[in-house]
């Protein structure tokens, strides 16, 4: 049996609004995006998660600004945050070399991204970059 609690919980309807950060956005600015986007009616975020800036080599794991921007979304403006982990690298990237890349029916790695041919995708194929990206 549904309770009313339930029943609520399962017709929340979220508007969301998405931050990309291929470049780190500064804090401010992330601030000003938020509250812009809250007056406008907005009451969840998306925030995009590049592994290779959080993880840009094997010995690095930092999630400090984004632990920032996501403590702000929830614990100032009261939102619902949703996380994307973005499991695509740089082409020059060594934490997961081009025998772990996804490559085309030619066998060429398949490149793009924001700046020409920057971004690779791990291969599911890989068991060492599914492993590396589960880590």
């Amino acid at each position: 049996m549904k309770t009313p609690e339930l029943i609520n919980k399962i017709n929340e309807r979220y508007f969301v609004f998405r931050i990309w950060n291929f470049t780190l956005m500064p804090y401010q600015e992330f601030t000003y995006t938020i509250d812009e986007a809250v007056k406008s009616g907005f009451n969840a975020v998306k925030v995009h998660i590049p592994w290779a800036f959080v993880q840009p080599d094997a010995n690095t794991l930092n999630f400090a600004e984004l632990d920032k921007m996501v403590d702000y979304v929830v614990n100032e403006k009261g939102l619902k945050v949703a996380i994307s982990i973005d499991l695509t690298r740089r082409v020059t990237d060594a934490l997961v070399g081009h025998e772990h890349i996804q490559r085309d029916i030619k066998g060429d790695l398949c490149v793009g991204g924001s700046h020409a041919g920057d971004r690779t995708v791990i291969s599911f194929c890989s068991d060492y970059a599914v492993k590396k990206a589960i880590d």
